[in-house]
């Protein structure tokens, strides 16, 4: 059956499906919880397995479950809120079985017999309150020597709506309604006895419950009434006929809700999702040889986002009852059939790895009578582990994928370029005097071996045994940097990992790993891929536990923290020592007590902690090659707190850094944390909660949060990222060794030294790129770094007296810093340009590609009224002085063999074009400076009128609320030469409201609990402390982030083309994340939705138009793969075709697509070039004549390529720029050309 036939199911029927699900998890939490980690979800966290679970991959006895008499019998002693529990309401009621066969009289829920079925058909209700004087309402008797349970049932019960009888005799002919109500005569009980046999499945070899006859006793005459005329009373006196039908139908439906609770599901219609066993899906329902296949656990597939985990990793995991059962001693053991594979192996990030052995695994005596062999402890349930059962699950973690993490800044603040200056200070030269983020991606190249223990701790709070030692060999750690808005790999740690994990229980009952000491937790370290940063490998890895141990806690989450699932209305309490290993570390052990989990808990104690000191280490040490684990940063830390009530108790603590894994809890009251991230400069949070010694219910819920600033004074960072670097040669030209003099005339000698020039250039530099970030660079540091660029002995252009206001023009020229960034390119056949912003000064120049020649020309940045240092004739017209900031998102056209260009003044947010006069004229203005900042991602396209027009998006826009919002505009000339702001006519395309994170006024700040700007006060009476800022005289949590980031909103990456003669704008929406298009009309716009599978498709979307189609090349930032697609305002979307999925041969997935450019070469073909984040490479692909896509390194090696690419057909042939990083030059950054081959 399908789903729409699914959907047609009666409600009843669909209730029912819920009581059997909630029924399974009630039977198979606690394995459930242990085999799979979905933290008491059950089967609400897997999907089925395609084909199933193959049958040769189970073990046996893998898992190993006993249930004591006393266990018994606290699930026996609250049957009323068990069921409660089970169905999700106060009283369980069912519907009768309609009789309406041939042979049925009297006919039940159908008039007349033979009649069309009344459904529903009652209900019935079923009491299983215990009232004073009652019996028991449950009773279970295991049979010893088998594999049964009795059981015993007393209830009320009534009808929730009379029945519907239909009777015919020879002389009477009834049509009735029936009430139901037990406690009208003789005992109030309706007494139920079956028994229920565990038996094994005959080819599956898993356990089903088998219900043999249900007997009905004590349901009186007296307490059936039939209602409905005469004939009904005449028909009373034959009652019993009656009676023998209603239990007949009752005893059937218990059988039936009990065996069918454990029936396996098949949601989706098909037997494929029923595994080898089943032949068929009805109903949604696996049938086995005309029965339902039933399913004593839990069998699937789990997702990485299912555990909360990004990615595409799977694990398909399988427990299931099977093996033995038996109901000796009392109780009930059962085993359980084990393992686990991997869900997607394409998302491994390692090679492949072999799955574990499987020897046989025996009984262990420790899960088969009621006491515990080791200790002699009685318990209510224990549920074994066995390790090849771990094993078989680290095994299928990884071949599955889900082992590969990711974590970054948006999780981790201290994962940034500015705290990672201790390790990598070289990065720093890459992110244009802006904080980067940075992003850990955790490989592991094979499955991780784990160890058992005892799961001790000491009373300081370490762990004394481990209860899970885990070992990760030849684990990869990539480093990647967001260099340009790309995400780049500067490094890969190989290390080997050590972590030693015991398990705490929080007050809710859920088991906590924590972490026991790491001192030597990173071993044998080398590093690899490091060609983007300037330190040697040795270097990095001398410093690298400092960086490292921030994976520690997200590696030991992914191993599986979890909460013990309810049973029924039972909570699983665990016992002292209640988790650990036993069988001589055969066993990962849990024993527990069953408690009502509505029983009231110990009130929770009140923590105090406060900070007493943080020691920072001297300066020196950080200097040093190796960072000394003796020499780490402290913060001490004084400990207290008591009951609500005052009361004195003795209390133990535990505290987390940094968000990451929860400590072993201590008994001392003062500590001094010593952490290796804490050798990160930053602000560290420090959580600190505490309990009543050994009573994990009394954990306090709301932890002590604390704030420890660790840094130097007055910045260690600034002073590390300033050292000189050896291995940097300061090139003039954009070129090491390149010397920038053409003729020699004027002065003949210079008293600078070629040493001296090169260290106070890049002494200069980096104060320039340090307080950047705080606005415009100082004018005498520019001017001095100017003057000295000058090369000794360079003249004037053979001038020997130029005018330069009132003084001598100095030798030379102004040297440009790197030219590049924000580039575009443009042909049209007899001329190619680039426009581009320059780095140093802030300009927009526009670069002429004269055969192997780059010509640059400055177009806007040089303030007007400067007097010039240099001839006026020679590079920016002599003048070092820098004027606004602009040239960024720059955008160009030809038209006529003259340029236009759209780009950002930075200085004022505002949105500039500028158009080639001729004669190195231009005319230059502003076209919108109208809120926030303007001008981002600006797209110039040409009309076929000529006029100009430009697409762009406008942020922090203020909503007159404090609010902010984000805008996509659309601006067209009114002519093709437009000469002012009152040329343009802008349109609002899109307007959506973003966070008002970073983008508030001076003054403000960004209320996280709003989302709204609001000015900063000084009234409040105390310190707000870190994440908080006064507000309205109140501290307030602010949101802030720590590094920079793409602008949230719609209309990032926008792409402006003329497609069948209207202008349409391909874009991405960041807030939806969809690729999106928007064509213009003579009434607005019309928005079309390109490609929105709920993912996050469109960013580095670039679009070309060919006649009425619009092509586009955009990245998947979810699996980080290069797409394409055509869209037209006839036709739609087109087909979503893979142009690279990131595949390489012998390698793990490459992040690619970032920087996505894309031209149609002369055979209407489309070609793409973009970046391989991983190998930091330029690569292409084009789609052949048979609609195949084949790709290719365009250009690797030593630089770093694939920034602002941009690629347009010129000719037959398809020229290409790019901008790259050469780190062997200072400041790195140039403009590369290129053609695909």
């Amino acid at each position: 059956m399908g789903r729409a036939a699914a959907s047609r199911l009666p409600a009843r029927a669909r209730e029912d499906r819920m009581i059997r699900l909630r029924f399974r998890l009630w039977l198979a939490g606690v394995t459930a919880a242990l085999a799979t980690g979905c933290g008491g979800n059950g089967c609400n966290c897997v999907e089925p397995i395609p084909g199933g679970f193959p049958p040769e991959a189970r073990i046996g006895n893998a898992v190993q479950v006993r249930v004591t008499p006393t266990g018994l019998d606290a699930i026996a002693a609250d049957p009323a809120g068990l069921v409660a529990a089970l169905v999700g309401s106060d009283s369980l009621t069912f519907d009768v079985p309609p009789a309406c066969g041939e042979g049925d009289n009297p006919a039940i829920c159908c008039e007349p017999i033979d009649g069309p079925v009344v459904d529903p058909c009652g209900p019935v209700a079923i009491d299983l309150d215990r009232r004073p004087g009652d019996a028991p309402r449950l009773e279970l008797h295991p049979v010893d020597g088998g594999s049964r349970i009795d059981v015993v049932v007393r209830a009320r019960v009534h009808t929730v709506t009379d029945l519907a009888i239909w009777y015919e005799s020879g002389f009477i002919s009834a049509n009735c309604d029936v009430e139901l109500n037990t406690e009208k005569s003789g005992a109030p009980d309706l007494l139920v006895t079956t028994s229920i046999d565990l038996a094994e499945h005959p080819t599956a070899g898993t356990t089903e419950i088998r219900v043999a006859d249900v007997q009905i006793d004590q349901l009186d005459n007296g307490d059936i009434d039939l209602k409905g005329g005469f004939s009904c009373t005449l028909a009373d006196l034959l009652i019993g006929f009656f009676k023998d039908t209603l239990t007949s139908g009752i005893a059937d439906v218990l059988r039936k809700q009990i065996e069918g609770a454990l029936c396996k599901a098949c949601p989706g219609g098909t037997v494929d999702e029923c595994g080898p066993f089943a032949d068929a899906c009805e109903d949604q329902v696996c049938m086995s040889g005309g029965e339902c296949l039933q399913e004593l656990g839990v069998s699937g597939r789990l997702l990485a986002s299912a555990l909360g985990l990004a990615g595409s990793g799977a694990l398909d995991i399988y427990a299931v009852g099977g093996g033995y059962s038996d109901t000796d001693g009392g109780g009930l053991s059962l085993g359980v059939l084990g393992g686990a594979r991997g869900g997607a192996a394409a998302a491994r990030c390692g090679p492949p790895a072999d799955p574990p052995a499987q020897p046989a695994i025996a009984r262990s005596a420790f899960f088969s009578g009621n006491q515990r062999p080791d200790t002699g402890g009685a318990f209510d349930v224990a549920v074994g582990v066995h390790r090849q059962e771990l094993d078989a699950l680290a095994w299928g973690a990884y071949d599955g994928g889900l082992l590969c993490l990711s974590m970054g800044t948006p999780t981790i603040s201290l994962l940034t370029s500015d705290t990672l200056g201790v390790l990598m200070p070289s990065l720093v030269d890459l992110l244009h005097g802006e904080p980067g983020q940075i992003y850990l991606g955790l490989r592991p190249q094979q499955p991780p071996a784990i160890a058992l223990g005892a799961g001790t701790f000491t009373p300081d709070g370490e762990v004394d045994e481990p209860l899970l030692d885990v070992t990760f060999s030849n684990l990869d750690i990539d480093f990647f940097a967001m260099v340009d808005d790309q995400f780049i790999r500067v490094m890969t740690v190989t290390a080997d990992v050590h972590l030693p994990l015991g398990v705490e229980v929080t007050a809710d009952g859920q088991l906590q790993p924590v972490l026991g000491d790491v001192e030597d937790a990173f071993s044998n370290i080398t590093v690899s891929n490091s060609r983007a940063l300037l330190e040697t490998p040795q270097e990095l890895a001398d410093r690298l536990p400092a960086v490292l141990s921030i994976a520690l806690p997200f590696l030991g989450d992914a191993l599986g923290a979890f909460a013990l699932p309810e049973i029924g209305n039972l909570r699983l309490a665990i016992q002292p020592d209640g988790v650990t290993s036993v069988d001589s570390g055969q066993f990962l052990a849990i024993f527990a007590d069953l408690e009502p989990a509505s029983a009231p808990a110990p009130a929770p104690v009140d923590t105090s902690a406060e900070i007493v000191a943080v020691h920072v280490p001297p300066r020196a040490v950080y200097y040093a090659p190796r960072l000394a684990r003796a020499d780490r940063p402290a913060v001490e830390l004084s400990l207290g707190g008591g009951r609500p009530d005052g009361t004195r108790a003795d209390l133990e603590w535990q505290f987390r850094v940094d968000g990451g894994l929860w400590s072993p809890y201590t008994r001392s009251p003062r500590i001094a944390l010593r952490r290796d991230v804490f050798w990160l400069p930053g602000t560290h949070r420090i959580e600190v909660r505490a309990r009543e010694v050994g009573k994990p219910r009394t954990a306090d819920p709301t932890p002590v949060v604390l704030a420890a600033t660790i840094d130097t004074v007055p910045s260690l960072r600034a002073e590390l990222v300033s050292q000189p670097n050896p291995r940097a040669v300061i090139g003039f030209h954009g070129r090491a060794g390149s010397s920038g003099c053409n003729c020699r005339v004027g002065r003949t000698s210079d008293p600078r030294s070629s040493a001296a020039v090169a260290a106070l250039f890049a002494a200069a530099v980096l104060v320039l790129r340090r307080r950047r970030r705080r606005g415009r660079p100082p004018i005498a540091a520019i001017a001095a770094l100017l003057a000295l660029s000058g090369p000794p002995g360079c003249s004037c252009n053979g001038n020997d007296t130029p005018s330069c206001g009132d003084d001598e023009c100095a030798d030379g020229q102004v040297e440009p810093g790197p030219i590049g960034r924000w580039s575009d390119l443009a042909t049209d056949g007899s001329r190619t340009v680039l426009s581009a912003y320059e780095e140093t000064l802030g300009d927009l120049v526009v670069v002429d590609v004269d055969g192997d020649e780059l010509v640059p020309t400055v177009v806007d940045g040089v303030p007007a009224d400067a007097a010039p240092t240099y001839a006026p004739n020679t590079y920016r017209g002599g003048v070092v002085e820098p004027g606004d900031d602009v040239g960024a998102w720059t955008s160009i056209a030809l038209r006529d063999g003259l340029a236009h260009v759209a780009y950002q003044d930075r200085t004022h947010g505002a949105l500039k074009y500028a158009r080639e006069l001729g004669d190195g004229d231009w005319s230059i203005h502003t076209v919108d400076a109208d809120g926030g900042q303007v001008g981002l991602y600006a797209s110039l396209a040409l009309q076929p009128s000529g006029a100009p027009a430009i697409a762009y998006l406008a942020i922090g826009i203020d909503d007159g609320a404090g609010g902010r919002r984000a805008q996509l505009r659309l601006a067209r000339a009114s002519s093709a030469d437009p000469s002012g702001p009152g040329d343009w006519t802008i349109d609002t395309v899109e307007d959506v409201p973003v966070p008002c994170t970073g983008l508030c006024g001076t003054g403000e700040v960004c209320v996280t609990a709003s989302m709204t700007c609001a000015p900063v006060d000084a009234s409040c009476t105390e310190d707000c402390g870190s994440g908080s800022e006064c507000v309205a005289g109140a501290c307030t949590a602010i949101s802030t982030f720590p590094a920079h980031d793409l602008p949230e909103g719609s209309g990032l990456f926008a792409n402006l083309v003329v497609a069948g003669g209207d202008l349409a704008i391909v874009f991405y929406d960041r807030t939806a994340g969809d690729l999106v298009v928007a064509r213009a009309t003579g009434s607005g716009f019309e928005r079309a939705v390109i490609d929105g599978d709920g993912g996050d498709r469109g960013m580095w979307a670039s679009a070309v138009a060919d006649g009425d189609t619009i092509h586009v090349a955009y990245q998947d930032a979810l699996a980080d793969r290069l797409l394409y697609t055509t869209w037209s305002a006839a036709g739609g979307a087109g087909a979503i075709e893979v142009v690279d999925d990131g595949t390489r041969e012998g390698d793990r997935p490459h992040a690619v697509g970032a920087g996505a450019a894309l031209a149609l070469d002369g055979a209407g073909r489309p070609a793409v070039v973009y970046q391989d984040g991983t190998d930091i490479a330029l690569r292409f692909a084009r789609r052949d004549a048979g609609g195949a896509w084949q790709h290719a390194v365009l250009l690797d090696g030593a630089e770093l390529f694939g920034f602002y690419n941009r690629a347009v057909r010129e000719g037959d042939a398809i020229r290409v720029s790019t901008y790259a990083y050469d780190r062997a030059v200072y400041p790195p950054g140039e403009l590369r050309l290129t053609r695909l081959p």
